[in-house]
């Protein structure tokens, strides 16, 4: 092992002796990602997500099983944090000032779709409260360092500022020190925590009288044609006896919604977490996937029950026109970065509990550059806010009793070439101290029945509250 760790360091000597020329002539800093191949050993590191998520330090979470690509990242070299109405576009800028200040070895991962900036965005901009003060509006770093699985490889990436007068012995040292970390880390455990949940908030009967109340009040609204379609969304709290098992928690996601994307975002002392089937955008060279995702019914019983549901989900007029007002906005929201834009036949995403009406939209990007003005046109869209959007924010801000925060916000990657992947965060909770506040929604059109969208509700909690169900 020493004889690994020598030869790795070695090498990133050599990578930065190779360059010194280079950056001597730079001005200012350099951003530098350095990648390295651990190997296709039998190698996870599921097992260190636990200790990641519980340090001071930010780290980030990512995978989806189904791609066989998975990433932890840990620690932070650069942060961008922004709050208010303005959060696309700084963000955007804050970015795009290391584009012209990035040297990199990432060409041995075989692949493009390498994360630099990792993070997300809240819902909408709000006013900090307890629960969510832990994050910004926008809230974005460069880790340290990366660990990514792609196509049973593993790597290492390290990031750093290089300016001229650094150590580099150093950085070598730090290099030396992340690397042996990895190596010498413990098997993963297969078993879960004991983690004992009790509820304290929102899982009443008298708290379900008042959110049926609600959408009773947004059908009024709906029937007054002061809006086409509102999403509400429900917030229940539970105490929690220990500190849970995070690698446990990424471990079952993935095995049980291997269609979704896992995720974990850790910073100061809350951990967001969740696996969502939403896909918000993947961007690859200069082209955009956006999943349409909105109409929902229960799985069956058994196949022929399933199909059964599957059918009448295929031709319910309320569920349709859920999921029609997403499809036209997604291609609206489009038409001012692409001429050429494809959708699917409509058909279906199915989901361990659940099975929604789903739709692909694909498109050409017109120019690079413009990522954050798309996001900040097609975000939120109307299957986790409503349409038209401003009245359905309105209503939403309103009427809603809690802050989303993070919750149905965007959360992904992007680096300096603009490729990136974005999801909706639904299916989702956080995590503060001991305290877990699970969340689930529902788009509301005018047809809309108020018992039946609780019912929906309570599909769309059970992928969390599963995990503590179902630990030994």
């Amino acid at each position: 092992m020493e004889d690994i760790i020598s030869k790795s360091v070695g090498d990133f000597n050599q990578f930065l002796a190779g360059h010194e020329i280079t950056l001597k002539k730079r001005p200012g800093s350099t951003l530098i990602s350095y990648a390295a191949i651990i190997g296709k050993k039998d190698f996870s590191f599921l097992h260190s997500i636990n200790n990641y998520m519980k340090t001071p330090a930010r780290s980030f979470y990512f995978r989806q099983p189904d791609k066989a690509f998975a990433f932890l990242a840990v620690n932070s070299c650069i942060v961008i944090s922004e709050n208010g109405p303005g959060r696309f576009a700084s963000t955007d800028k804050k970015i795009k000032e290391w584009k012209d200040k990035f040297l990199h070895n990432l060409d041995i991962i075989n692949t493009r779709r390498i994360p630099l900036f990792v993070g997300g965005m809240k819902f909408t901009p709000e006013h900090p409260d307890d629960l969510w003060n832990d994050f910004y509006d926008s809230s974005w770093f460069v880790p340290e360092f990366m660990l990514i699985e792609n196509n049973g490889t593993n790597y290492l990436v390290y990031n750093f500022i290089y300016q001229k007068n650094i150590d580099k012995n150093s950085l070598a040292d730090r290099y030396k020190r992340i690397f042996e970390s990895i190596l010498n880390s413990p098997p993963k455990s297969e078993s879960g925590t004991n983690t004992i949940i009790k509820e304290f908030e929102g899982g009443s009967p008298k708290d379900k009288k008042k959110w049926k109340q609600l959408v009773s009040a947004g059908i009024e609204e709906l029937l007054d044609k002061k809006a086409e379609k509102i999403v509400y969304s429900r917030k229940i709290g539970y105490v929690l006896n220990k500190e849970p098992d995070f690698s446990y928690i990424a471990s079952f996601l993935g095995e049980k919604y291997p269609g979704c994307a896992v995720f974990a975002f850790h910073q100061n002392n809350s951990v967001f977490f969740g696996a969502t089937p939403e896909k918000l955008a993947v961007v690859s060279n200069g082209k955009i996937e956006i999943d349409a995702l909105a109409g929902s019914a229960p799985r069956g019983k058994d196949d022929a029950e399933d199909e059964m549901i599957t059918a009448s989900l295929l031709t319910d007029n309320k569920n349709l026109i859920e999921h029609n007002f997403v499809v036209n906005y997604i291609v609206s929201s489009l038409k001012n970065f692409s001429s050429e834009i494809e959708k699917s036949a409509t058909g279906i995403k199915k989901l361990k509990n659940i099975q929604h009406l789903y739709t692909g939209i694909t498109a050409r990007l017109k120019s690079a550059g413009t990522l954050f003005q798309l996001l900040s046109e097609l975000f939120p869209t109307p299957a986790v806010c409503g349409v038209p959007r401003k009245t359905a924010l309105e209503n939403i801000k309103k009427n809603e009793p809690f802050n989303r925060g993070m919750y149905a916000g965007l959360i992904g990657w992007l680096n300096i070439d603009e490729e990136a992947e974005f999801v909706v965060a639904i299916r989702s909770a956080v995590i503060k101290g001991n305290k877990l506040f699970v969340f689930a929604g529902g788009g509301i059109v005018a047809d809309s029945n108020p018992e039946e969208e609780f019912n929906e509700t309570e599909l769309k909690l059970k992928p969390i509250l599963s995990i503590f169900q179902n630990e030994n």
